[in-house]
C-alpha cells in the first residue's frame, strides 16, 4: 500500500517544480519595447511643404511625392502610421522646434547652420539650378552672371545666404552691382513671377527644375551648366528626441540594405547617398 505522506510530498515537489518552470519561462520572455517618443502615440508626424513636386505635393487631395513615399516606408518599419503636416518651407524649422511635428522631410538641405539646432539623417543629394523663360535673352550659366540681376527664390532656401555672400564679396566688391533677391512663400509663386518677368531668373532645386521642364518643355529652360551649391538633403529630428533619431537612422539603414530605398530613388530619378555622404553629416545639435 502506498504511503499517503509520500504521495503528498511528491505532489508538493511537482507543484514547486511547475511553479519554478513557469517563473523561468516568464523571465525568459522578451521585454516589450517602449513606444517611440512621438507627439501622438503610434503616429509619426512629418512636417512637409506640400507644394514642392516631385518631393512633396498634394495629388487628388492626398500627400504624394518622393519624400512622402520615403517617410511612409520609414514609418512602416518603425511600426507607426504617418501623418503629414502641410507647412510652408520657411516655417518648417520653427515648427519642429516648437514641437508641432516629430520630423521634417521636405527637401531640407543639410547646412552647418541648421546642424547647430537640428540632427539630420541624409537621404538624397541635391543642388541648385538657374531657370529662365525659354525665350529669355538673359541666360546665365552660373552665379557669376547674376550680378546686378533680380533673382527669385522660395523663402527660407539655404542658398539665399550663400548668394548674398557672393553678391557682397564678388559683385559689389568689383562694382558689378549687387544681386537683388525676391522671396516668395512657394516655388510656384516664384515661377509665376518669372512668367510675369518681374524677376530675371529663378534659383531653384535641380530636381524640381527638371520636373518642371518635363511638364513645360516649351516654356522654360535650365541654363546653368553645373549644380550650384551642391548639398545633401536630410530628415531633421529634434536633438531632444535622440531615441527617435536613432530609430529613424536604423530604419533607413535597413531600407538601404534591402534595396527598397534604391528602388524608390530610381523611380523618381533621385541621386542616392553613399556611406561617405552619411558619415559626413555628424549630429552637432545638443
Amino acid at each position: 500500500m502506498l504511503d499517503p505522506s509520500r504521495i503528498l510530498s511528491g505532489l508538493c515537489a511537482a507543484g514547486t517544480l511547475a511553479a519554478s518552470l513557469l517563473l523561468a519561462s516568464a523571465t525568459m520572455q522578451p521585454a516589450q519595447a517602449a513606444p517611440l517618443p512621438t507627439i501622438k502615440e503610434g503616429t509619426l508626424s512629418v512636417g512637409s511643404d506640400l507644394t514642392y513636386p516631385p518631393f512633396a505635393y498634394l495629388k487628388d487631395g492626398a500627400p504624394a511625392g518622393f519624400d512622402v513615399e520615403f517617410m511612409q516606408a520609414l514609418s512602416k518599419r518603425l511600426e507607426l502610421s504617418s501623418e503629414f503636416i502641410d507647412t510652408r518651407f520657411a516655417s518648417l524649422i520653427t515648427g519642429i522646434r516648437a514641437n508641432h511635428f516629430d520630423v521634417v522631410a521636405s527637401a531640407l538641405y543639410v547646412t552647418p547652420e541648421r546642424q547647430k539646432i537640428l540632427n539630420f539623417i541624409p537621404y538624397l543629394k541635391a543642388g541648385s539650378s538657374l531657370l529662365v523663360l525659354k525665350d529669355a535673352t538673359f541666360r546665365p550659366t552660373g552665379e557669376a552672371e547674376l550680378c546686378g540681376k533680380v533673382v527669385g527664390s522660395m523663402q527660407g532656401a539655404s542658398w539665399l545666404p550663400k548668394l548674398k555672400k557672393f553678391s557682397d564679396e564678388h559683385c559689389a566688391a568689383n562694382g558689378l552691382g549687387a544681386i537683388e533677391t525676391r522671396e516668395f512663400d512657394t516655388d510656384a509663386q516664384v515661377t509665376q513671377a518669372l512668367r510675369s518677368r518681374s524677376i530675371d531668373v529663378e534659383f531653384m532645386d535641380n530636381v524640381v527644375a527638371a520636373e518642371l521642364l518635363k511638364k513645360f518643355p516649351n516654356d522654360y529652360e535650365v541654363t546653368s551648366k553645373d549644380l550650384i551649391y551642391p548639398v545633401l538633403i536630410g530628415v531633421a529630428v529634434s536633438p531632444q528626441n535622440k531615441d527617435l533619431y536613432g530609430a529613424v537612422s536604423e530604419a533607413f539603414s535597413k531600407m538601404r540594405q534591402d534595396g527598397s530605398y534604391a528602388a524608390l530613388a530610381e523611380a523618381y530619378a533621385m541621386p542616392t547617398v553613399s556611406d561617405a555622404d552619411i558619415e559626413s553629416v555628424t549630429s552637432t545639435a545638443q
